[in-house]
């Protein structure tokens, strides 16, 4: 009776191991390359605030993001896992913005489009203020 129970599990595992895992491995590498899981996890609203702060000249260009932005928590996140300096515990952030760039440049490209480029290294900041406000 042992033997029997053992050749059943024995059957499941080999069942998980030669159909399930090569399916769920190929559903997570397919959600990977869709970006869904950078969705899910909101990085493609983080994305979009990257592109927004690359952007100089543009209408709208590295306008600040709010705690009531799509993209605020999932980049207070990453700001408090990839940060050398911590976020103050006692306080919270109120604005994440972008320095003036100090070297930027543009480039008419036909057809009333203009081409940018800012420097990636260009630094940005989290207030724990809303700004820009009323400072008088």
């Amino acid at each position: 009776m042992a033997a029997t129970g053992l050749k059943r599990h024995k059957w499941w595992v080999d069942l998980v191991r030669v159909a399930v895992l090569p399916v769920m491995v190929l559903v997570v590498a397919m959600a990977e390359h869709y970006g869904v899981i950078d969705h899910w996890r909101g990085l493609d609203r983080v994305k979009a605030v990257a592109d927004n702060f690359s952007l100089s000249y543009a209408a709208n260009a590295s306008t600040p993001i709010y705690p009531n932005d799509a993209a605020w928590k999932p980049l207070i996140a990453l700001i408090e896992k990839y940060s050398a300096v911590k976020l103050r515990a006692d306080r919270k952030p109120q604005t994440v913005a972008r320095f003036v760039a100090s070297l930027s440049t543009q480039e008419p490209m036909g057809e009333g489009k203009i081409g940018e480029w800012t420097s990636p290294s260009t630094p940005f900041v989290v207030f724990y203020r809303h700004w820009p406000g009323n400072t008088g």
